[in-house]
């Protein structure tokens, strides 16, 4: 079994793993890296542990070679064309915010500032 073959089952239960550890430390406001970083060591170690112990089926050298290049290629070209991460808009610029919000207050949840949108009867107008 080539160290190709076992990378693919180590990065998938690497993601869901940490998504597992991850998902509730966000829930209770505690995503900060003195503990996020512990938390996805240990998801590390059983991402390792799990993708030891589970048969994989070796695939042919092209399919991996291809896989390497389609990613090297998908990743020149968001780098290439990277307007989407500039203009905070649409798909990009709603992962782009959450990702700084989450990293600034560390929870999900977004205060709103009732008086900066009108005060509460603005809120009470049908439509808002």
């Amino acid at each position: 079994m080539s160290l190709v073959d076992r990378a693919g089952v180590g990065a998938a239960a690497w993601v869901v793993t940490s998504a597992v550890f991850s998902v509730p430390l966000v829930a209770w406001g505690l995503w900060r890296p003195s503990v996020a970083l512990p938390v996805l060591l240990v998801a590390v170690a059983v991402a390792v542990r799990v993708a030891r112990s589970v048969p994989c089926v070796a695939g042919p050298r092209w399919a991996a070679i291809s896989l390497v290049l389609v990613a090297v290629a998908g990743g020149v070209w968001a780098g290439a064309t990277h307007a989407e991460h500039v203009v905070l808009r649409r798909d990009a610029g709603t992962y782009a915010l959450s990702a700084q919000h989450l990293a600034t207050a560390h929870r999900l949840g977004v205060d709103v500032d009732v008086p900066a949108l009108g005060g509460a009867a603005a809120l009470a107008t049908a439509g808002v």
